[in-house]
């Protein structure tokens, strides 16, 4: 993990900022933060518990790639000796201060790999949940969601185990969990397009049956961007397999610079595209129905509060009389008005 180019940390230190803004804004147009309420999460809504994961994987992956690009800076750059080859100071040649800061990190990076795994684990139980309430249709049986459910849950201690367990050894402890992730991701990916295929069946049978197009058209959205994270899936897994294959053996790729820029470049782009998916999948845009009844539910509100309040005496509901102006006030009314008349009649004829 610490051997990746200076450049791609900073690189996805950006990155980070411009999603977490991007995340923000999504979750308050789709539903206002109400995903958020602690009463949601305590009732183990998906969506509330997958958008707390996504903020916290968010937040420590930027502290990852914060803390690795500030180290790697500062660090600089070595000469071969007996050349004159300027490389990056590799990881034996930092200060102890560095080291001990790196394989700290690299226990939080893998807490997020776990986090990861997890939550694409998950997004199968989604799907299950979005047919469940949009097509009143089952996804899967209950035995596979109970098993995704397991896997996500043993997912969470693998990858800090395996981190704990080659601790000793500078390569295994970089390349073996993320090897293992990448393996994850291509099972992952796999499953999603056999979801692919159960979602066409779906649709299909909505056709024959000719539901609303309101259902086909939600239900074809999530097959879209579930197709669409399954391929980026299976891109990054790729990438991160080659990579980790490569420094377990022979290092081929590692020695250059262009080919390991080129992969890591292709992850960051891919994690990138990943994660504006998951964001449009669990933060989808609000359809016209979905205002409708959301303005409906405020106006109600609003009438109900105005109801409670007059009840109670908060609000007076009275009148208001016309009264008749006195004949004094006539009077004033039309001598004034005369005044002006006058005025006006005496200034034309002194023009005249």
């Amino acid at each position: 993990m610490s051997h990746f180019s200076d450049f791609s940390y900073l690189q996805r230190c950006s990155i980070w900022v411009y999603m977490g803004v991007f995340l923000a804004f999504k979750i308050w147009t789709s539903d206002r933060f109400k995903c958020l309420h602690p009463k949601k999460i305590f009732s183990g809504e998906l969506r509330s518990i997958i958008t707390i994961l996504y903020i916290l994987m968010l937040f420590m992956q930027a502290s990852w790639d914060i803390v690795l690009a500030w180290i790697k800076y500062y660090e600089k750059f070595t000469i071969i000796p007996g050349t004159a080859t300027i490389i990056e100071t590799p990881f034996n040649s930092w200060t102890e201060q560095h080291k001990n800061a790196s394989q700290s990190m690299d226990y939080v990076e893998c807490i997020n790999l776990s986090m990861q795994a997890s939550v694409l684990i998950l997004l199968q139980c989604f799907w299950n949940y979005i047919s469940n309430s949009v097509a009143k249709r089952s996804f899967m049986t209950s035995l596979e969601f109970k098993f995704y459910i397991f896997w996500a849950i043993s997912t969470i201690v693998t990858f800090p185990t395996l981190q704990y367990s080659y601790r000793n050894s500078e390569i295994l402890r970089e390349s073996v969990p993320l090897l293992a992730y990448s393996a994850i991701g291509l099972i992952i990916s796999s499953l999603g397009i056999r979801s692919h295929k159960r979602f066409n069946r779906m649709l299909e049978t909505l056709h024959m049956l000719e539901n609303g197009s309101s259902v086909i058209a939600r239900l074809e959205y999530f097959q879209e961007m579930n197709l669409l994270i399954s391929i980026l899936l299976c891109f990054y897994a790729l990438t991160l397999g080659i990579m980790c294959v490569d420094g377990l053996t022979s290092t081929l790729i590692a020695r250059s610079k262009f080919a390991t820029d080129f992969l890591i470049a292709n992850c960051n782009t891919c994690a990138l595209l990943m994660w504006m998916v998951g964001i449009f999948i669990f933060h989808p845009r609000r359809t016209t129905e979905e205002i409708k009844l959301d303005n409906r539910s405020k106006s109600s509100e609003n009438i109900s509060n105005r109801d409670s309040l007059v009840a109670t005496g908060d609000i007076e509901l009275s009148s208001v009389q016309y009264q008749e102006p006195s004949m004094d006030e006539h009077k004033s009314r039309n001598s004034q008005t005369s005044q002006r008349v006058s005025k006006f009649v005496n200034s034309q004829n002194a023009v005249n």
